[in-house]
């Protein structure tokens, strides 16, 4: 310069370059009420230096809960529930430092989750009849939430007085089966069900419930009964026995006339459900007669199968008041006869 432009000893400066993290926009899919975990790989573009931490802020979703703004974490991370029965999309900003290499601060990226819905149902009650089939299709609303084309597989508790329980691995548009109970008291038979929300991300929901009451439905055989004319007559099933009926308490009968004889009065249908059988016959000849009725049996909305009660209706001896003649010290002998005709006259078996 101006003092000579003498030349000094040339020297050296060092300068330490820290990395400043760079990290792609990440798009991400969950379940709701999954936790996750996003933590940002070095390569294929990205620059995440060893430490590197982050910071965070989203925008709010009111379908979505638990999102939350964080800072310093070593890692990404939420646990989302989505409210309703569609996806639902989160955004974050996150910014990155690169921490113990020089704590450089990278440019902000952004995190885009997509919550899709799990199913979460209330536990459900059903009650049904003896061999009837019961059908549950969990509804959304009221707590619930049902995803379209949700699906259900399902365990079940074993009940030795019920047929037709299964457990069902395939998945099913709803929860289903035909149920009977073999014995004359109310039996009941619990599901354990999984749903799974299908189209909708294919996330599994927790566990529920369903308990199905099954109603006992009597089941009585044809049966047939003796009776002597002009004698009530009080018929019901019993439960068991050698014909296996099932014969709930306050089982009630209702009858008509199957099989018609015109030897015998006394007969009427019943429309009215009554406790027993009731009738009182007569027998107009002096040889046993057959009427045929057909019961229907019901306990409570429990119908059963109708059946026949075959009655045998023996003759009872029917005299009219006779009178005799005769001489002092003299023997009488009166032997009635049979003499009815058309339902009147003596009856003498």
């Amino acid at each position: 310069g101006a003092t000579g432009a003498c030349v000094g000893q040339s020297f050296q400066v060092s300068v330490q370059v820290n990395p400043k993290p760079f990290v792609q926009a990440i798009a991400e899919t969950v379940c709701s009420a999954s936790p996750f975990t996003i933590s940002p790989a070095n390569g294929n573009g990205n620059i995440v230096p060893t430490g590197t931490t982050y910071s965070w802020t989203f925008v709010d979703n009111t379908s979505v809960t638990g999102e939350a703004n964080g800072t310093t974490a070593a890692n990404f991370t939420q646990t989302l529930t989505n409210t309703t029965t569609t996806p639902q999309v989160v955004t974050y900003t996150v910014t990155p430092t690169s921490g113990d290499t020089g704590n450089c601060v990278g440019s902000p990226f952004t995190v885009t989750i997509t919550v899709n819905p799990t199913p979460v149902i209330a536990d459900i009650t059903d009650t049904i009849c003896s061999n009837t089939s019961f059908t549950v299709t969990p509804q959304n609303g009221s707590g619930n939430i049902v995803p379209t084309g949700t699906t259900y597989t399902w365990t079940v508790a074993p009940n030795s007085n019920i047929n037709g329980e299964t457990n069902q691995a395939s998945p099913q548009a709803n929860i289903s089966q035909t149920l009977t109970n073999t014995s004359n008291t109310v039996q009941t038979v619990t599901y354990t069900v999984t749903p799974t929300s299908g189209a909708a991300g294919n996330c599994v929901g927790a566990t529920f419930q369903v308990v199905v009451t099954v109603n006992p439905r009597p089941t009585i055989v044809n049966e047939t009964i003796a009776a002597c004319s002009n004698a009530p007559i009080t018929y019901t099933a019993a439960n068991g026995g050698t014909n296996n009926n099932i014969v709930p308490t306050n089982t009630q009968y209702t009858w008509i006339i199957k099989t018609d004889n015109n030897d015998i009065t006394g007969k009427s249908a019943q429309a009215t459900a009554q406790a027993s059988f009731t009738q009182t016959l007569r027998n107009t000849t002096n040889t046993q007669q057959t009427i045929v009725y057909t019961l229907t049996p019901s306990s409570g909305t429990c119908v059963g199968n109708a059946f026949d009660l075959t009655v045998l209706v023996n003759p009872t001896p029917e005299i009219a008041a006779k009178t005799a003649e005769i001489c002092s010290a003299g023997t009488f002998s009166v032997t009635p006869t049979n003499t009815v005709v058309n339902g009147v006259g003596d009856i003498v078996p």
